[in-house]
């Protein structure tokens, strides 16, 4: 992983929840199940904005 000087930790625990909340997206449209890829995509996107939050001074906001 590409860890910052700063914050290091948290970069990671925030990478880590955003592979891991891709993943589940993944599996669930692999099986063709819409409400839980739709779940599953509206969680990533709160993992993707919780780093762009503190990594980026809150820009890059991704809306559901």
């Amino acid at each position: 992983m590409r860890t910052p000087d700063d914050d290091g930790d948290q970069w990671n625990e925030l990478s880590v929840a955003v592979r891991e909340r891709g993943g589940d997206l993944y599996q669930a449209a692999r099986g063709q199940d819409y409400p839980a890829a739709r779940k599953h995509y509206r969680t990533m996107l709160e993992s993707c904005n919780a780093c762009h939050q503190h990594f980026a001074d809150g820009e890059y906001q991704l809306e559901p």
